[in-house]
């Protein structure tokens, strides 16, 4: 008898957790960001315009804001980020920075799941282990936007991500980080175009670009 009940318990939590599944799947705000994330993958080279705006705790219970302003073109994995007059070249593991000012080259490593500046990578950052819910629409010029609220499970550093989605085009329209230090990273994308045939050759880090330059990288790079 309790050899049966237990099964019983057993089968039952089997089908909550299929049920909690289906139902993860099956959120429309989730449904959003998947195909967004679909139709980024199917684009052979991306390009945007972006503004980053740090928002962090300063003294006296003020607030200090930072605006930057920069662009980015992606063919694949592989890409060029311009931000601040400084030129980065983005690789799959690695941010590669050119500062032409010390005539310097410095590569760092960073991880897959840490690179921000593809609108892929943002998306699949929050799809698994995340709450989701639709916010308000807003219109924008000619287009809305859809926005969602993503609250992400076991996030050290994370409390919340706020992502606007274009509703006709499913780009990525803008990317609001909310940190536990207080910390709000918001970052808005404009002149969002793809599929121009832009050649990977345009975008590949080159050294013999920069022949005079110092090079200063992890010993296995």
């Amino acid at each position: 008898m309790k050899m049966k009940r237990y099964k019983q318990g057993f089968f039952i939590v089997i089908a909550l957790c299929l049920s909690q599944k289906s139902l993860a799947q099956t959120n429309p705000a989730l449904i959003l960001i998947k195909e967004a994330q679909n139709k980024t993958i199917e684009y052979t080279d991306q390009s945007f315009q972006f503004s980053l705006i740090l928002d962090a705790p300063g003294r006296n219970g003020n607030r200090i804001k930072r605006k930057n302003n920069g662009s980015v073109i992606l063919v694949g994995d592989t890409g060029r980020l311009t931000l601040n007059g400084q030129t980065i070249f983005i690789e799959r593991n690695k941010l590669i920075s050119i500062s032409d000012e010390d005539e310097e080259i410095t590569v760092r490593i960073i991880d897959t799941n840490d690179n921000n500046y593809s609108p892929k990578n943002i998306l699949s950052k929050y799809t698994s282990g995340s709450d989701f819910r639709f916010l308000k629409k807003e219109q924008h010029d000619k287009i809305i936007v859809q926005y969602i609220e993503l609250v992400p499970e076991n996030q050290e550093d994370i409390l919340k991500v706020i992502l606007g989605i274009e509703l006709s085009s499913k780009k990525v329209h803008s990317y609001h980080e909310y940190g536990k230090n207080n910390v709000i990273t918001k970052v808005q994308l404009f002149e969002y175009k793809v599929d121009q045939g832009i050649n990977i050759e345009q975008v590949k880090f080159d050294l013999k670009n920069y022949p005079n330059y110092d090079y200063i990288a992890p010993n296995d790079m």
